[in-house]
């Protein structure tokens, strides 16, 4: 709150990326911030799904808790964005557009993710380990569909690079070409 404080004084811009709704205590301090234009919050989002994101993330806000968050900083006049992040490929990369979704309808304005890639190996240790549970129908399922993962990765990567970095109206929108592709029927 402190630093937030001082931001203010000096009118020194200020941005922040999160993963906790905390950040709504300080409310009163980012819509001054944000009025002067000066503010911009990011919020984390890894899953919708509340045992997955307790698996990934144990001591982190819930996922509706920081979708709540994102909409009480959106209706006083904080820029908002999602940030899902990381996406696993075979975990949780298919959420990808039902993150964008939500995130959306909660306010949020722009949108950026993380892919996380290891090497083969590193896959392999993890699902041995701390996340085989997670990890076991990827392993069952065999190794193939991982390519097929970061291939639709991939796919989306491209789709960012030609210029989407923002959510507007009832579908995704881009500042160059027009995305024509219906997210909210895929992910019904």
């Amino acid at each position: 709150r402190a630093l937030l404080e001082v931001m203010l004084e000096t009118g020194h811009p200020v941005s922040v990326v999160t993963k906790s709704s905390l950040i709504v205590r300080d409310i009163d301090l980012w819509t001054e911030l944000a009025r002067q234009n000066l503010a911009h919050v990011g919020i984390s989002l890894t899953t919708l799904n509340g045992p997955l994101a307790r698996q990934l993330e144990p001591r982190a806000c819930a996922p509706h808790a920081r979708l709540e968050a994102m909409q009480k900083l959106s209706d006083v006049g904080i820029p908002v964005s999602v940030f899902a992040s990381p996406l696993i490929p075979g975990l949780n990369d298919h959420e990808l557009e039902k993150l964008l979704l939500a995130a959306h309808g909660h306010g949020a304005s722009s949108a950026g993710y993380t892919l996380l890639r290891l090497p083969h190996a590193a896959i392999e240790t993890i699902a041995a380990g701390a996340f085989s549970t997670l990890m076991a129908p990827w392993r069952e399922r065999g190794r193939g569909l991982i390519v097929d993962h970061v291939r639709s990765i991939d796919a989306v990567s491209r789709l960012w690079d030609l210029g989407i970095d923002f959510l507007q109206g009832d579908a995704l929108a881009a500042t160059g070409p027009r995305l024509d592709y219906d997210f909210e029927q895929d992910a019904g």
